[in-house]
C-alpha cells in the first residue's frame, strides 16, 4: 500500500515544506515507484506510491477534481463504478484511475458514494468549496 499524508490548516498558517520533505524521506518503504509534495495555501501533502496495478493509480497527489475535490490516499477499487457512474452522466473517461472515480462517485453523490464502492482504499478527501476534510 502506497504512503501518504495530507495537511489542511484552518487558521491560515503557512505550511512548512521541509516537515512534508522530512517525512517523505521516510516513506520509501512504502513505494518506490513515484514520490512528490504539493502545498498550496492551507493544503499540503506527500505521497509515495506502490505502484501494484499499472494504469489504476494515479502517480501524483492530491487527485484535483473540478478544482473543488482534493484526494489523497491509496485508492483499489474493485467493482470500477463505471457502469454505475455512467447511468448518472456521461461514461467516465478511458483509462480513469481508481482515484478520479472515486473523486467523480464522491461529486454524484456525495458521502452516500461510499456504500457504493468495493475494494481496498484508504484516503482523506478535501472540499475546498465548503472547506471541509
Amino acid at each position: 500500500m502506497s504512503g501518504f499524508l495530507g495537511m489542511y490548516r484552518q487558521d491560515g498558517a503557512a505550511l512548512d515544506e521541509r516537515l512534508l520533505d522530512g517525512i517523505l524521506q521516510r516513506l520509501p518503504f512504502r513505494g518506490l515507484d513515484a514520490q512528490n509534495i504539493f502545498v498550496e495555501c492551507d493544503f499540503a501533502s506527500c505521497f509515495s506510491l506502490l505502484q501494484v496495478s499499472p494504469g489504476r493509480q494515479s502517480s501524483r497527489q492530491p487527485v484535483v477534481l473540478d478544482g473543488r475535490y482534493w484526494l489523497v490516499g491509496d485508492v483499489r477499487l474493485d467493482g470500477r463504478l463505471v457502469a454505475d457512474l455512467a447511468k448518472h452522466g456521461p461514461s467516465p473517461e478511458e483509462g480513469s484511475t481508481d482515484e478520479e472515480l472515486l473523486l467523480q462517485a464522491w461529486r454524484l453523490w456525495g458521502e452516500a458514494c461510499l456504500q457504493r464502492i468495493i475494494g481496498d482504499f484508504s484516503f482523506a478527501l478535501r472540499d475546498a468549496s465548503r472547506k471541509t476534510l
